[in-house]
């Protein structure tokens, strides 16, 4: 294995892709079998897509917290440069967030999952867990999903990158740990709330196996790197 890509395809997605020989070497979805018996549909195709969509300036922005959408304003602070400084055309410039630790995964869910899981269960996390979401006002709803009401133009919002053409890579391995937080807190079954999450990710966010390949797998196509959050 001479690239780096390749011993990650060989180790962290081993465990997405390994049920593949058994349905005729169908890669758009696999079960992973790591003692949680959940599903975790990981879309090849479209990750694909992502590392191979053409555009003059491709960057990767690494979320590891959710800090105030910090990493959303640095996609939107991105897009801004491009478009008011130097006069570059957006569809000449493609960012891509990949929320790889347990709370900025959800930036990447419904309003129905933060209304009927996420919100609920805020009052039972750790002090840690909490600041960390307590960042940005919470009330009902995904805070970082629309544009603030009364705007017209560009922000950092979620709806507003992925108009632009951002997509956001959303760690499965974090989002198994954050239902299993919740699932606790609300004494539900994790396995039932991951598949709530899976299910009902935003528009322009797709599911990778880890979100430390999916960085790794960007790089390696070229893609420039800024750790947005840390």
């Amino acid at each position: 294995m001479s690239k780096r890509r390749d011993f990650l395809l060989g180790t962290a997605v081993v465990t997405a892709l390994a049920a593949c020989t058994s349905n005729g070497g169908d890669t758009s979805s696999s079960t992973t079998n790591a003692g949680q018996g959940v599903t975790n549909t990981f879309d090849q195709t479209r990750f694909k897509q992502i590392i191979g969509k053409p555009a003059q300036h491709r960057h990767l922005f690494g979320v590891a917290g959710i800090d105030a959408g910090e990493g959303l304003y640095a996609m939107n602070n991105t897009y801004e440069t491009y478009k008011l400084s130097l006069g570059v055309p957006i569809n000449e410039v493609y960012l891509v967030g990949v929320l790889y630790r347990v709370e900025p995964v959800a930036i990447a869910f419904s309003d129905d999952v933060w209304n009927e899981a996420i919100i609920p269960a805020l009052p039972h996390m750790n002090r840690a867990m909490r600041s960390n979401f307590e960042s940005v006002r919470v009330t009902a709803g995904n805070p970082f999903l629309y544009r603030p009401a009364g705007g017209s133009g560009d922000d950092a919002s979620v709806e507003s990158l992925v108009d632009r053409g951002a997509t956001f890579c959303v760690c499965a391995n974090a989002t198994l740990q954050l239902a299993n937080l919740v699932g606790t807190a609300l004494r539900r079954d994790p396995q039932t709330i991951y598949q709530l999450f899976v299910a009902n990710l935003v528009r322009g966010a797709v599911l990778v196996p880890t979100g430390v390949w999916a960085i790794h797998a960007l790089q390696e196509a070229h893609f420039t790197y800024l750790q947005a959050t840390l």
